[in-house]
C-alpha cells in the first residue's frame, strides 16, 4: 500500500490536537535557532572589543523593531489568509498575500529612509554617543536591509497560514547555519 503524502494545507485542517503540535513544534525551533543565532554573533563582535559590543547592543532593538513590523504585516495577514482558508475561497489568499508584501516593501522604504537620514539624532537619543562611529557601521546595513526584515516576516507568516511551516523552520536553519558560519573568527 503507497503512503500518500498530505500536504500542509491538509496537516492543520486535520486533527486538531496533531495540528497544533505540530505547528508548534515547527515554529519554536526557529526562534530557537534565531536567539542561538544572535548569541554566535555577539560572541563574535566581542572580540571586537567592547566598543563594539555597546554598539551593537545599542543598535540590536532597532533590529528587534524592524522585524517587529514584518512579523505584524504578517501576522495580519495570516490572521485573513487563515479566514479565507476556512471559508475554502482560495483565490482571495494571493490578493492578500500580495497585498501584504507590497504593503511591507512599501513601509519598509519609509522606514530605511528615515533611519538613513535621522542616523545621527537616532543614535544620540538611544544614547551611543560615545560609540556613534562603530554604532552607524552597525546600523547602515540595518537601515538598507529593512525591506528583507520585513519582507521575510511577512512571508514567513505567510507560509504559517497555509500550514508550510516546516518551509519556515528550514529557511531559518539555513539562514542561521550560513550566518554562523560566515563569522569570521
Amino acid at each position: 500500500m503507497a503512503e500518500e503524502k498530505i500536504s500542509d494545507l491538509d496537516r492543520i485542517l486535520g486533527a486538531p490536537r496533531g495540528a497544533i503540535l505540530y505547528m508548534m513544534a515547527v515554529m519554536i525551533v526557529p526562534y530557537i535557532i534565531s536567539r542561538l543565532n544572535i548569541f554566535v554573533d555577539t560572541a563574535w563582535v566581542a572580540e571586537l572589543g567592547p566598543d563594539a559590543v555597546t554598539a551593537a547592543s545599542v543598535v540590536k532593538p532597532l533590529y528587534f523593531i524592524i522585524s517587529c513590523v514584518g512579523v505584524g504585516f504578517g501576522i495580519g495577514a495570516s490572521a485573513c489568509i487563515s479566514c479565507y482558508i476556512g471559508r475554502k475561497k482560495i483565490e482571495r489568499v494571493e490578493d492578500i498575500a500580495t497585498n501584504a508584501v507590497l504593503c511591507g516593501i512599501f513601509i519598509s522604504v519609509g522606514i530605511s529612509l528615515i533611519l538613513l537620514v535621522f542616523i545621527g539624532p537616532i543614535l544620540y537619543i538611544i544614547g551611543a554617543e560615545n560609540v556613534q562611529e562603530q554604532a552607524r557601521e552597525y546600523m547602515f546595513p540595518l537601515s538598507t536591509c529593512a525591506s528583507i526584515l520585513i519582507s521575510s516576516g511577512i512571508l514567513a507568516s505567510i507560509l504559517k497560514a497555509e500550514g508550510a511551516a516546516k518551509k519556515v523552520m528550514v529557511s531559518v536553519l539555513l539562514g542561521a547555519v550560513v550566518n554562523i558560519v560566515l563569522d569570521p573568527t
